[in-house]
Order: C-alpha cells, then sequence, then structure tokens
C-alpha cells in the first residue's frame, strides 16, 4: 500500500515540475539591458564610495581590483568599438561615456550601422 502512495506522489511532483501552474511564474519583464545597466550603476558606486571612504577588510581591495579591471576593459572596448561608437551616436563624447559606464551591455544594444 505504501508503493502506489508514492508512485501517485511522484506522479504529482512530475507533472508539477513539467507543467508547473501560471501563479509560479512572475510576469515577464523587460530586463534585457535594464538590469545589467543597473547593476553596473551600483558596482560604479560601490566603487567610487570605496575609492573615497575605504571599506574595511578584503572588501576594500576586492572593489579596488575589480574598478581597475572594469576600467581598462571599458577603455579597450571604446579603442575596439569606437567607429560602431560615433556611428551610432550624434554625441560620441555621450557614446564613449556610455561605454566607458556600461561597456559591452551598452555595445550590443548599438546596431551595426545607423539607418
Amino acid at each position: 500500500m505504501v508503493a502506489p502512495q508514492l508512485s501517485m506522489t511522484a506522479q504529482r511532483l512530475s507533472k508539477l515540475l513539467y507543467n508547473p501552474p501560471a501563479c509560479l511564474f512572475l510576469p515577464e519583464l523587460e530586463v534585457k539591458t535594464t538590469l545589467p545597466k543597473a547593476i553596473l550603476i551600483v558596482l560604479w558606486i560601490l566603487i567610487v564610495v570605496n575609492l573615497l571612504v575605504s571599506f574595511p577588510g578584503w572588501l576594500s581591495t576586492t572593489l579596488k581590483v575589480l574598478g581597475l579591471f572594469l576600467l581598462v576593459a571599458n577603455v579597450f572596448e571604446c579603442f575596439m568599438f569606437s567607429k560602431k561608437i560615433r556611428i551610432n551616436h550624434e554625441n560620441s563624447f555621450v557614446g564613449y561615456l556610455q561605454v566607458l559606464l556600461f561597456g559591452v551591455v551598452h555595445l550590443n544594444t548599438l546596431p551595426d550601422f545607423k539607418q
């Protein structure tokens, strides 16, 4: 009698896993670029605050190294994609600033050529 009970429980569980009710999911949101950009803004704020008021322990060193890595990587992206930035932005200063802040997240939103 125990074995059929487990079998029915397993069937119910597999049914829930493969056909979950709609209430288990949040509505789909447009987070393609806004969420990564928001995370990067928070990260840059933490890095700047860490430079002004040093955080205690390992967090300070980690944020300084991460900030240096992001800055070098994004400057490299500015050099590599300068033509794409100049073509897609009327004011190239704003384009370069966005690439310095958001890096490849912003570059992925730019088309290859302006139509």
